[in-house]
């Protein structure tokens, strides 16, 4: 059995749920029992739909009293569990070195590579930008990194619609929504393009909304391999403080984004407007639709039955 938790609350986005997720379609690929720890009732009703068992944590410490309630929780099943997953910022040593008493191999997922957080067994970083360089001053733990690890859900392997409409999809936290979506509103009216939304949206939605539209709008973290994945055009959106690693690899391969961190509000409009410009004028964004990884070579399974093996 594997036990997994994730940062799963509302205020830190979609993300670590979308990768819990796709942890489960390859457990459920691999016939590996699991059981996941959650505190968003939300993400508690989508499993059950699914009849995932499901514990639900009251604390969101990240530290040895989350651990605490976290094992006590599973008591039951303590005997079964041969592989721990957690995924999330919140997560910190005294958590880890908590929990390693009880379970022979623990995976952190990361993004961040900081703050240094050792006690875990291995560390995997399934982002684009990553490589195991990036974790030289956490000592002797194993690393899997990079974009032949990514996580993303199984529906995301379906075949690519090839027809594109006159859209552009927006999918983005509330906060850059506030100081990016007037904007993209105001430019596809002038150009008579219609903007959709992903609100409410499930993944096959979302798989249409992608395939679709002519450009997506999106923040620099898992929703950028997805619209990737899928070969299709992205704009970024530097919206959050841990995607800076992101950030730079937007910068070092010369992918127009909008930094939404750093800039003024105006500096924000003069570059969103710039580019979406750039975009209705039929000229490349840069690099970016040279990141396709519709053909990529995907380990996150094999690493899964390798190391529950």
């Amino acid at each position: 059995m594997i036990l997994i938790c994730c940062e799963d609350r509302e205020a830190y986005g979609y993300g670590h749920r979308s990768r819990m997720i796709a942890l489960i379609d390859i457990f459920e690929a691999l016939n590996i029992d699991f059981i996941c720890a959650i505190t968003n009732l939300h993400l508690e009703a989508e499993l059950k739909k699914r009849r995932i068992k499901t514990i639900v944590l009251s604390q969101t410490s990240g530290d040895e009293n989350e651990a605490k309630e976290l094992i006590n929780k599973v008591e039951g099943y303590l005997n079964q569990i041969k592989l721990f997953i957690c995924d999330g910022n919140r997560f910190g040593n005294s958590f880890l070195r908590s929990i390693k008493k009880f379970f022979k191999k623990n995976i952190l997922i990361d993004d961040k590579c900081f703050p240094v957080r050792d006690q875990a067994d291995i560390v995997w970083n399934p982002n684009i930008y990553a490589k195991p360089s990036l974790y030289n001053n956490w000592g002797n733990i194993q690393i899997f990194a990079g974009r032949q690890y990514l996580l993303l859900r199984k529906e995301f392997e379906r075949p690519i619609e090839p027809i594109k409409k006159d859209s552009i999809f927006v999918s983005l936290g509330v906060a850059a929504s506030d100081k990016i979506i007037p904007i993209v509103d105001e430019m596809a009216k002038k150009h008579e393009i219609s903007v959709i939304r992903s609100d409410g949206f499930s993944v096959n939605q979302m798989i249409d909304a992608i395939d679709n539209s002519l450009l997506t709008i999106c923040g620099a973290s898992v929703t950028l391999h997805e619209v990737w994945k899928r070969n299709s055009i992205a704009l970024p959106i530097y919206q959050v403080k841990d995607q800076s690693l992101f950030k730079q690899f937007l910068i070092e391969n010369k992918i127009d984004f909008i930094n939404t961190i750093d800039d003024n509000q105006t500096q924000i409009k003069n570059n969103c407007i710039k580019y979406l410009c750039k975009y209705f004028n039929q000229e490349p964004f840069a690099n970016n639709y040279q990141v396709r990884m519709a053909s990529l070579n995907n380990n996150s399974k094999k690493l899964i039955n390798e190391l529950y093996s």
